[in-house]
């Protein structure tokens, strides 16, 4: 697994990893409530921050203790719930209102039956008129969903922002390594 990262929930700003031309900085994962925020001080790309892994926070922190056994069930493991919670989308077929989840799973926590389809998105199938899912979710026959989370991921590099007040963090599109900004600077100096 290659790394990954998140933006700051209240400046927007990407989270570099120890190994980027950037180099890591303390970084918090914020909690609700009176909870301390979780200090990493070395990010290495990989989602855990100060001992504690982000995927399985996510999924331990939205998920009843039945929800997340039913899930992991599904899943594998706490860190692919939370994965899956975090990136997965179930889609709803507009003409049946079936529910379902293409390649990759959704933790069972949508109170309507979904049917799984293990196949990528580029596969045909009878369900969507012989259409692939890509095309069939740009003509509009099948509509992404998703859960709205409790607790979404939010991070910052201040220990003091405010959990409830913030935004959930976006992924990082560089995945905290290629930032394009840090490019122009070596043209620059050449």
């Amino acid at each position: 697994m290659g790394t990954f990262s998140w933006k700051t929930a209240d400046t927007n700003e990407s989270i570099a990893i120890s190994d980027s031309s950037r180099g890591a900085r303390d970084v918090y994962l914020l909690q609700p409530g009176d909870e301390a925020p979780i200090k990493e001080d070395d990010y290495e790309g990989c989602g855990v921050f100060g001992g504690v892994d982000a995927y399985q926070w996510l999924a331990e922190r939205n998920l009843t203790p039945e929800q997340l056994q039913e899930a992991i069930e599904v899943c594998g493991n706490a860190k692919m719930v939370g994965v899956s919670l975090e990136h997965g989308n179930y889609f709803e077929h507009s003409k049946t209102g079936q529910l379902y989840t293409i390649f990759h799973r959704y933790p069972p926590i949508v109170d309507q039956p979904i049917t799984h389809l293990d196949i990528t998105y580029g596969t045909p199938h009878e369900f969507f008129d012989g259409m692939d899912a890509n095309t069939a979710i740009k003509s509009g026959l099948l509509i992404p969903r998703r859960v709205e989370l409790e607790f979404p991921l939010k991070f910052s590099f201040s220990p003091n922002e405010d959990y409830a007040s913030l935004p959930a963090s976006e992924r990082c599109p560089y995945q905290g390594v290629y930032f394009p900004e840090d490019e122009d600077e070596d043209d620059e100096e050449a």
